[in-house]
């Protein structure tokens, strides 16, 4: 879960739950205000009753055709001592004049008179408007708590998208940086100091690895060039020893092992070298390149070389991939994927499939998938190691795809590994 996420959900719910209490005792608040509201009413009725009754005075009707209506009974000292003097309580009662019995707020009191005789009061209004006053303020309530609830995750949303804004601004520019390529510059202003510390943090780590990346880059171009004079001298001279007549088998052997190694490192040379001069945008002409015609070209070369292997070779065409690239580049983009299907397949099919959205090379069957984004690495050969493999081939590919808005793809389908070469979308 995203970080806003999690802050909005817990905020959100923390504020829920606040407004469901909230709600809670502002309906018994309410509530208890309409309830002191009706006893009230019935105060100043039973104060009448029992000013008449005292006085003298002929009391009221118990049924006045009003919704308040009362019971005067006398009772013994005994019970009226066992009683509270004023008493609350909700009833149901019977209404003489709707005939029906109904709930309603009772008032009990009891009172002596001047005579020393005990009397109980009970006089009782009828709560049905009480209760259409409570469903209306349930009802509000709820739809009150909702609007809230929607209010403050809407609002919370808000504040913490704006807020945290930066903070996306800055991952998303971290994720589409890439180094060694022309990248944007970060623009996100922000006030928040937070923020804008880890963007100052940001673009100097990102300028200090460019800094590395180039040096690295420059040294292993001028590494590899230096090396190539003396490389190069040094296999002359062991091809000019191993001319010698007077040499032992032995010696013969150990020359012809050391010529082997000048060889495979001379390889290894020109393939950094190539990869840099790839890196440094040194191939600029481009031309648009037909890969059907470049694998008809170069895929007898390869059947003849490995013709010692049991590889059946397949082509597939569905059109024909064509793109803007530099010819040299395409060329070696081809080969480079035809020569690693090659050396890893003793025995299987190689299957070259070209149409008009993609180039792809299969090869298989094999037991398992490789490292789809290890294989890419410099220097990398897979658990099998080979002895004409210099580890840069896929390198290679991937700087070639790289430089001209291509995509290499790995993919491992039916035990069968593949490398699908398309266009950036």
């Amino acid at each position: 879960m995203k970080l806003i996420y999690r802050i909005i959900y817990r905020i959100s719910l923390a504020m829920v739950l606040i407004l469901a209490v909230w709600a809670v005792l502002f309906y018994f608040a309410i509530m208890g205000v309409v309830n002191d509201e009706v006893d009230d009413q019935l105060d100043d009725y039973s104060e009448q009753i029992m000013i008449k009754a005292l006085s003298g005075e002929e009391l009221p009707a118990v049924s006045n055709g009003t919704n308040n209506q009362y019971y005067l009974e006398e009772i013994s000292v005994a019970e009226a001592l066992s009683q509270p003097q004023i008493s609350y309580a909700d009833a149901e009662v019977f209404i003489v004049w709707l005939d029906e019995t109904e709930p309603a707020r009772l008032r009990r009191t009891v009172f002596k008179n001047m005579e020393d005789r005990y009397f109980k009061l009970t006089v009782a209004t009828p709560t049905f408007e009480k209760e259409d006053i409570r469903e209306a303020i349930l009802y509000w309530i709820v739809i009150l708590f909702c609007c809230l609830v929607v209010a403050v995750v809407a609002i919370n949303s808000f504040v913490f998208y704006r807020s945290m804004r930066p903070l996306y601004v800055f991952l998303k520019w971290l994720d589409n940086y890439r180094i060694g390529q022309k990248n944007s510059p970060l623009n996100n202003p922000t006030k928040i100091t937070e923020f804008r510390r880890l963007n100052e943090v940001g673009v100097r780590t990102m300028e200090r690895n460019e800094r590395l990346y180039e040096q690295q880059r420059e040294f292993t171009g001028n590494a590899s060039h230096e090396l190539q004079t003396p490389l190069a001298i040094s296999i002359n001279r062991v091809e000019m020893l191993m001319e010698d007549e007077t040499l032992t088998p032995e010696q013969l052997e150990t020359l012809a092992k050391i010529h082997h190694s000048l060889g495979n490192i001379v390889k290894l040379n020109k393939s950094m070298l190539l990869l840099s001069r790839i890196e440094n945008g040194q191939f600029p002409d481009t031309t648009n390149v037909s890969f059907s015609r470049i694998v008809d070209n170069v895929l007898d070369d390869y059947k003849a070389i490995y013709s010692y292997k049991a590889i059946q070779v397949e082509v597939v065409r569905d059109g024909d991939f064509e793109c803007e690239i530099n010819e040299q580049l395409a060329s070696m983009l081809v080969t480079n994927l035809l020569k690693n299907a090659f050396v890893h397949t003793e025995e299987g099919t190689i299957r070259i499939s070209i149409s008009s959205g993609q180039f792809a090379v299969s090869n298989g069957p094999s037991d398992e998938a490789l490292d789809g984004e290890s294989i890419f690495h410099r220097f990398n050969q897979g658990k099998k190691r080979k002895n004409e493999s210099t580890g840069l081939g896929l390198t290679i590919v991937r700087s070639i795809c790289e430089q001209f808005g291509l995509t290499v793809n790995y993919s491992f389908v039916d035990s069968y590994h593949t490398f699908c070469i398309a266009k950036n979308r």
